[in-house]
């Protein structure tokens, strides 16, 4: 029994000192770069909006509610002590002086956090917006043209396609709950599949009555004659329309108040608000003979009564026409009683205009108000 115990009490000892001739290790470890976004609000809504900040995959996301009318963000953002922020170009953003700039809703930003040590780390900013519960219901189209007394005629989606003009307004009537008028219209060409999300600007949404709203929107005069299906996306929800059909007309003469003037030389622009331009193949200018005295500048010599003047046509698109200023006497040209000067063109044939449109014929451009307007020396730019 004693060598027993004997035996291990020495394995005891040889134990206890082989404990108490280790070493305390102290294990190091990384600290983490102060480079960090600790906040990201917005400041500009009605409430603030707060981003969600993933650190690890160094992203932001900003979930926009759908009631929202903004266009641009306000961001207030907190970041590690001693940290800086810079644009995705580099350039430092001052917090203490500067605000952030405006970030347009729907836009994607990048951002760089630089620790107090140099070290940086870039986040992704992204939006998605919170649609409604209730879809996107349209009840149809509508234009001035089909205005009455009592409001609309709506263009339902029974009537089939709805055909309109390029670089006119319509109207479209729904449940889009929000004063915002960002807004999608994806057209599709019926004949060549061809896809489009720029031939219709939405321009404003305005409440109506009780849920129902009016979104006031254009087809571009860019856009191509065709017929088109036609889907619309409004504040994270979508819904499809009737079909579409785009055709060309002609613009309502333009008319120039009595204050308009112009030195020989000048660029003249013809600007369409409801219609487009074909090419056209002469624009000119007729000065008609009037009976009351000081309709032309003193001096005017009849050799100009009548005839064509040429305008060089320095540019033409859809929605405008620019022309140089000929050479013609200076000085007042009044329409107080007749149409004195007027400006005109001759258009080429082109496919998808409304019928009778007068191609290759005499087209006014413009009618200058009973005041007439005033033709400058060269280079006055009074």
């Amino acid at each position: 029994m004693y060598k027993h115990f004997a035996i291990s009490v020495v394995m005891l000892a040889a134990l206890l000192g082989t404990i108490s001739c280790t070493k305390n290790e102290l294990i190091g470890y990384d600290r983490q770069p102060e480079n960090r976004i600790l906040s990201f609000r917005i400041t500009n809504n009605s409430q603030p909006i707060v981003g969600a900040i993933d650190q690890v995959s160094n992203s932001i996301k900003l979930y926009i509610p759908y009631y929202s009318n903004l266009d641009y963000l306000i961001a207030d953002v907190t970041l590690d002590e001693g940290a800086t922020l810079h644009r995705a170009d580099s350039t430092e953003i001052n917090l203490l002086e500067d605000e952030l700039e405006p970030i347009p809703v729907g836009d994607s930003v990048t951002y760089i956090v630089r620790s107090s040590e140099g070290q940086y780390r870039t986040y992704v900013l992204t939006q998605e917006v919170l649609p409604h519960r209730d879809a996107l219901s349209i009840l149809g189209y509508g234009n001035n043209e089909r205005r009455t007394a009592f409001g609309f005629k709506l263009h339902t989606p029974e009537d089939g396609t709805y055909e309109t003009i390029a670089n006119q307004v319509f109207y479209t009537f729904g449940n889009f709950l929000s004063s915002s008028h960002r807004a999608t219209f994806t057209l599709t060409n019926q004949q060549t599949g061809e896809v489009h999300t720029d031939y219709v600007r939405s321009l404003s949404v305005a409440p109506q009555a009780q849920e129902m709203y009016v979104m006031t929107a254009r087809v571009v005069p860019e856009a191509l004659f065709g017929t088109y299906n036609v889907q619309l996306e409004h504040q994270g929800r979508t819904t499809v329309l009737p079909p579409m059909k785009i055709a060309y007309r002609l613009p309502y003469t333009e008319s120039y108040s009595s204050s308009t003037k112009y030195a020989v030389g000048d660029t003249i622009k013809f600007e369409s608000a409801d219609g487009t331009y074909p090419k056209p193949e002469r624009v000119y200018m007729r000065i008609n003979p009037s009976t009351r005295a000081g309709d032309v500048p003193a001096g005017f010599a009849e050799s100009f009564y009548g005839r064509e003047i040429p305008m060089t046509v320095v540019s033409s698109d859809r929605a405008s026409i620019k022309v140089i200023l000929p050479e013609i006497p200076i000085g007042v040209y009044k329409n107080f009683q007749a149409n004195v000067i007027n400006l005109f063109a001759v258009f080429a044939p082109e496919e998808g205009f409304v019928a009778n449109t007068p191609f290759q014929q005499e087209v006014k451009l413009a009618i200058p108000s009973s005041g007439g307007f005033q033709i400058l020396a060269k280079g006055n730019i009074d």
